[in-house]
């Protein structure tokens, strides 16, 4: 039986293909991991991430797709000046939907701290950017001291000119249940961004069962439903676990709910007997463990190449579940010097025994087992001394 390739791998090597073939660049690289391609131009290296690229492109024919890669390598890689003024910045400020592996690189995380990144969830954050038709470029701190302005004023700016497409492409979307749900479609590549509007989410609360939810699966997909109805409930996390796992430039697995004074969203928790309960639960801890198993990666490449040193390895992050309980468990094995994963609870293992016990107890500052490390995203602790 022959394996049905991956859309997402074919664009990969479609892209890649161009660039080798367009004479603009020296060498050209694939990174089927992050799902870029690393091109060298005129003594450049270019990071090229595709998730927006192929949403972007998904529905052109086919040479009219060709012409528009070639188009964007070109406007992507070309010397970039930015505005030079806080009055040119302004109006090309938007606030994207991001998790914390966006800097999960070995060029970018030693630069994390540059970024206009903010937390606004558990694994989600803010990231600002500088968009001007023909390219994004994350706005960097450098670039507020430059136009002396605070980054909360620009993450502000940024949020008031997406909110001049807030309503754009919002659509209904068929439903096993019947239960109201509905998609954003605008194709402006901010789909999932129009989640950090204050009060996005709530507007839909005359028009869907019971509190608004929402899933973002990935950066072209914002979903919304209510959570009255268990079985539209079931449905957008089976959306979400589904959409997230094939989809070019993930967002989350896991499903959102709005905080109660309606400005903002927070992770959906469902008590046990809820029968979408265990499915909203395991969308939270996998997107953990993804997260955190990316930044282990980037850790172990980074040691490889130089650029950090230490004897601490990152833990690992597990799921355990029985029935509707789920908790995320960070291994800390007795030998060795580890960075724990923040977790429900740690799992001490000691010549083969395992043993659980509650985060917060091997954490407290009195036990002083663990120390948190600076400029990790997401956090992560350097064991001190054992937990007896």
């Amino acid at each position: 039986m022959t394996e049905t390739p991956d859309p997402a791998q074919a664009f990969l090597q479609q892209v890649a293909g161009i660039a080798e073939t367009s004479g603009l660049f020296e060498e050209v690289f694939r990174d089927p991991d992050r799902f870029a391609v690393v091109v060298h131009r005129d003594g450049a290296l270019h990071s090229l991430e595709l998730s927006n690229l192929e949403l972007g492109t998904r529905e052109l024919p086919p040479e009219a797709r060709e012409d528009e890669i070639l188009r964007w390598l070109t406007a992507m890689t070309r010397t970039h000046e930015g505005p030079t003024s806080w009055e040119a910045a302004r109006p090309l400020l938007m606030p994207t939907l991001r998790t914390p592996s966006a800097c999960s690189s070995v060029a970018l995380e030693p630069r994390r701290e540059d970024f206009a990144l903010r937390e606004v969830a558990p694994m989600l954050r803010c990231l600002t950017v500088i968009d001007d038709g023909e390219r994004v470029v994350w706005l960097e701190r450098s670039d507020l001291e430059v136009w002396g302005v605070a980054e909360e004023l620009a993450r502000q700016v940024a949020l008031e000119n997406l909110a001049a497409l807030a309503g754009d492409g919002i659509e209904r979307l068929p439903s096993r249940s019947g239960a109201p749900m509905f998609q954003v479609r605008s194709g402006d590549g901010l789909e999932s961004s129009r989640l950090l509007l204050p009060g996005w989410l709530a507007e839909f609360a005359p028009t869907v069962d019971g509190l608004p939810i929402c899933a973002v699966p990935h950066r072209g997909a914002l979903l919304v439903t209510g959570d009255a109805n268990p079985e539209a409930v079931a449905e957008l996390a089976e959306l979400a676990t589904a959409e997230y796992a094939v989809a070019p430039g993930p967002v989350s697995p896991a499903l959102y709910v709005i905080t109660r004074d309606g400005e903002g969203f927070e992770p959906l928790v469902l008590h046990d007997e809820h029968p979408a309960a265990r499915a909203v639960a395991l969308g939270h801890a996998r997107l953990a463990v993804d997260e955190y198993a990316t930044q282990a990666e980037t850790l172990g490449r980074l040691r490889e190449a130089g650029v950090v040193s230490g004897v601490a390895e990152a833990a690992e992050l597990e799921v355990h579940a029985e029935g509707s309980r789920v908790q995320t468990a960070a291994v800390w094995p007795r030998e060795g010097v580890w960075l724990l994963p923040e977790a429900d609870v740690v799992v001490l293992v000691d010549a083969g025994e395992r043993r659980a016990v509650p985060w917060d107890e091997v954490a407290s500052e009195q036990r002083g087992c663990l120390e948190r490390v600076d400029h990790l995203d997401p956090p992560r602790w350097r064991t001190v001394r054992w937990f007896e």
